[in-house]
């Protein structure tokens, strides 16, 4: 009832807030249009760009399962509300997840409730449309079943998650050392890692440059002060510390972190190995000079808070354990 009820009143304020043009009506048009053109037989063809194709700006392999639905009923609110059903569908493996992990079945109720109100989550509900909004509910399945240990099911759910958008097999690779962590067989190990770098590869160095016919990639130009090049980026962080420290210690990125973890306590997501889920995009977030990925309402922070929320759970868990 509470999932029916929150996609009734999130899909009511998301479209309230559109309506009177107070969310990135530019972000949603995107969306909007991309849609436009792949249930017209276009797919990936976007307006913004010309000639060339949206992946080469991201590998999102995942919209067109939403283009299915966008044929049946076309417009921005169809976007609106699927992404409000996305989200609201998460607090159903957290409750799972709570259920199995705490033996309760009101913590796991409350936690689900929480984490579809958690800050990034319910405000990145009603202020973009982006396909990032369906990382948490399928992350979140794929570490239920990592961690009753069905591997099928992890695979599954660890696939479709990695086809929202090319960042989230980073995620995925953190399950293997999570896996290695708690001394699993091999298969646990080897697979999210081997999986998650291998599609990672053939996103940025296969799908993207392809779709960019040449160009450069625009997440290049999100770490200007490391470089202008992705290669150039990574040589200069590496050989460079300083640099990246210096800019880690600014007072944008302070600021961001306190907002983004201050419902969860700060440090208590650290004292879990499932935040790790979250690590590679607030890393990205951190390092990155582009400060729209630092807004908490923005479609940034929706695989960072999903890893944040979850290494909350189980460290808190564990201190309520160690305090009996």
């Amino acid at each position: 009832m509470f999932v029916v009820g929150y996609v009734a009143v999130f899909f009511m304020l998301a479209k309230r807030i559109y309506d009177g043009f107070g969310n990135s009506t530019h972000e949603i048009s995107a969306a909007n249009n991309l849609m436009w053109w792949m249930v017209r037989g276009h797919p990936y063809r976007f307006s913004l760009l010309n000639d060339l194709s949206y992946l080469g700006i991201h590998v999102e392999l995942f919209w067109p399962v939403v283009a299915i639905v966008y044929t049946i009923v076309p417009g921005v609110y169809t976007l609106l509300f699927c992404q409000s059903l996305a989200l609201g569908l998460c607090a159903v493996p957290v409750y799972l997840i709570v259920r199995r992990l705490w033996e309760s079945e009101v913590a796991g109720v409350l936690m689900g409730i929480a984490f579809t109100l958690f800050p990034p989550i319910a405000a990145g509900n009603l202020n973009q449309v982006h396909p990032v909004s369906y990382i948490p509910v399928f992350l979140l399945w794929a570490a239920y079943f990592f961690y009753v240990r069905k591997l099928g099911w992890f695979v599954c759910f660890s696939i479709v998650a990695s086809l929202v958008r090319e960042n989230v097999c980073l995620g995925i690779c953190m399950f293997g050392i999570w896996a290695w962590a708690e001394r699993r067989p091999w298969k646990w190990r080897l697979l999210p890692l081997l999986g998650g770098i291998g599609y990672f590869l053939l996103a940025t160095k296969v799908i993207i440059p392809w779709g960019l016919q040449g160009r450069t990639w625009h997440v290049a130009g999100y770490f200007t002060y490391l470089g202008n090049s992705p290669g150039e980026i990574v040589q200069r962080a590496v050989t460079q510390p300083a640099l990246v420290l210096g800019h880690l210690l600014e007072g944008a990125n302070i600021q961001y972190f306190i907002l983004l973890t201050q419902s969860v306590f700060w440090v208590m997501p650290f004292g879990h190995w499932a935040v790790l889920l979250g690590v590679p995009d607030l890393a990205a977030n951190l390092l990155s000079d582009n400060g729209g990925m630092k807004v908490i309402s923005w479609h940034y922070q929706f695989m960072a808070a999903t890893g944040l929320f979850l290494g909350a759970t189980f460290t808190m868990k564990r201190l309520l354990n160690e305090l009996r």
